[in-house]
């Protein structure tokens, strides 16, 4: 695992508990397509993590450019479906990132290979 996907794991963390300079250091990436891919690689299950890193992830993914997220958003939808696999996950996750599909079809017209109601309804 990298160590980088470590720290950002550290700075969520912290982002979700208040510390505005890793608020700062997450805001500032947005624009980084290769960033927008760290934080979709966050928001997979992973042991050694809470959902903490999970949940901010997906926050910041669904306030980042929409033009990145045409580029992972196969990989959202794989995640909103997680729950339907069985995977455990805190509400607040999928619900960021149906935000990300919605923002999506609206301003890019994206159009979802799941059934986006259905993906919405276990949300």
């Amino acid at each position: 695992m990298s160590s980088s996907l470590n720290t950002l794991r550290d700075d969520l963390i912290a982002s979700l508990h208040s510390d505005q300079a890793a608020a700062s250091r997450i805001s500032g990436r947005l624009g980084d397509q290769e960033f927008v891919r760290h934080l979709v690689e966050v928001c997979e299950p992973f042991d050694d993590y809470s959902n903490d890193p999970r949940m901010e992830a997906a926050y910041y993914l669904s306030i980042a450019p929409v033009g990145l997220l045409a580029a992972v958003a196969a990989n959202l939808e794989d995640l909103i479906r997680l729950p339907l696999d069985g995977e455990t996950m805190d509400s607040n996750i999928p619900c960021h990132l149906v935000r990300c599909l919605g923002r999506l079809i609206a301003e890019v017209g994206y159009s979802p290979s799941h059934d986006v109601a259905r993906l919405v309804e276990r949300t």
